[in-house]
Formats: C-alpha cells, structure tokens, sequence
C-alpha cells in the first residue's frame, strides 16, 4: 500500500498544489465541467507564474501583476478575468490552508478582505 506523504512545509508548487486540490474535488465529486473551468482558471496562473512558483510566494501584488497581464494578453474580458482569479484565489487560499497548516477550509466559507 502506498503512504500519504505532505509536501514539506512551505515547498508546495503551483502544480502540486493544483494537484492536491483536484483530488480533492474528485473526493467531493465535483462535475466534470467544473473541474474543466477551474482548470482553465489555474492555467492562467500557471501561465503567468511558472509551474515552479511555491504558492507561499504569492503576495497580493503578484495578483494584481497577473491581472494586468491577462488585460494586456486581451484574449478576456474584464469579468471573466474577475470570475477565474475569484475562483483560483479561493482554491489557492484552500491549498494554503489544507497542506500548509493541515487545516480544514471549504472555500465557500472563506472571506478576503483588502
């Protein structure tokens, strides 16, 4: 049988994280047309980071550095733009909490606040 192993405190990719967080919604059984939008979302951020970038880097202003970058690229509108990061931030935000501080979160249930 294989073990669970965690990524170590604080090395956790993009991908990897994307990876945990896809299990995840298997687990809840998400559809596969939701799983395709979140995947399109996270591409984005995977496009503009770079597939190594460790989520614990992050900082507000890298988000909005990749909002300015998916303007200028001009393949989206304004309010898609806004409904993939809102999504993809939540799912970073769950990642963060669930494999960095081994703390339960549901995504509907967090809160942001600039």
């Amino acid at each position: 049988m294989d073990k669970i192993t965690m990524p170590e405190r604080g090395n956790l990719t993009l991908i990897n994280g994307w990876n945990h967080y896809a299990r995840h919604c298997k687990v809840k059984n998400l559809a596969e047309v939701t799983m395709l939008s979140y995947k399109q979302g996270f591409d984005n951020i995977v496009e503009y980071f770079g597939e190594k970038f460790l989520i614990t880097d992050i900082k507000n202003e890298h988000l909005e550095s990749l909002i300015l970058y998916l303007k200028r690229k001009g393949t989206m509108n304004d309010i898609t733009i806004n409904t993939r990061l809102r999504s993809n931030s939540c799912k970073i935000l769950y990642i963060l909490l669930r494999y960095l501080t081994v703390a339960e979160a549901d995504c509907g249930e967090i809160t942001v606040e600039n």
